[in-house]
């Protein structure tokens, strides 16, 4: 009976009506095999399609973590400068600069904006590794990249101005504050990009494990001074004012 079964499951109903035509199975219990038969092909059904979404979910929650790790990685990188260039406000009169300290200031800002490891934005790379999975990332990379040029650019071209004109005697007490105050001003930039990239990370969580758990992470708090990155009409992540 058990060759029998698998014989049956290989080749359905048709084949167990033959069994019975040919007198292997009784006619009264031919019936009794095919339901036993569908259901056991019916289970094994389920369990494939089960399985199958438990791979796909194993392969799309490996990318997720790949991409928030990198995202952890630049925000912490956006911190470390955020907190680097607040010191210079402290140092920021002509007067009260010892050269030294402002040396040493300027040596960790330069260390943290040049990191060859932390400054690099690998988020995007292991978006577009897994642009298959995230196509709606796709249109959201390109300006992100370009905000993060723009302030990494205008920092390291404050910084040199700054280390200029305080090792130089011509430097001005009113010059190095104005020069502070631009740095300072750029806070806002830095912000904007943290802030995007916690949208970026809301929204993987949310495509990846709201189907698990059931329940998706809170959105970001509005914020009327900070862009915010919202699924568009065209299917594709944009950065829209408030």
């Amino acid at each position: 009976m058990r060759n029998i079964g698998l014989l049956a499951c290989g080749f359905g109903a048709p084949f167990v009506g033959f069994l019975v035509w040919v007198g292997v199975i009784p006619a009264s219990n031919g019936a009794t095999v095919v339901l036993v038969v569908a259901g056991w092909f019916a289970a094994y059904l389920l369990g494939m399609r089960a399985q199958r979404k438990l791979f796909l979910h194993k392969v799309i929650n490996d990318a997720r973590l790949q991409v928030v790790e990198a995202i952890h990685r630049y925000q912490q990188w956006l911190g470390r400068l955020s907190i680097a260039v607040s010191d210079f406000g402290v140092i920021a009169k002509l007067n009260g600069v010892e050269r030294e300290e402002w040396a040493r200031k300027s040596s960790r800002l330069r260390a943290i904006l040049y990191d060859p490891d932390a400054s690099r934005p690998d988020w995007q790379w292991r978006l577009f590794d897994n642009e298959i999975l995230f196509r709606e990332t796709r249109s959201c990379i390109e300006p992100l990249l370009e905000r993060h040029k723009d302030y990494a650019f205008k920092l390291g071209g404050l910084l040199a101005d700054l280390d200029q004109m305080v090792m130089s005697p011509l430097g001005t007490a009113q010059g190095i504050s104005a020069k502070v105050r631009e740095m300072s001003e750029l806070s806002a930039q830095n912000l904007e990009l943290t802030c995007l990239m916690t949208d970026l990370r809301v929204h993987l969580q949310n495509r990846c494990l709201s189907e698990i758990t059931g329940r998706p992470i809170p959105e970001r708090t509005r914020d009327p001074g900070t862009p915010r990155l919202v699924m568009g009409n065209s299917g594709q992540l944009e950065i829209r004012h408030s």
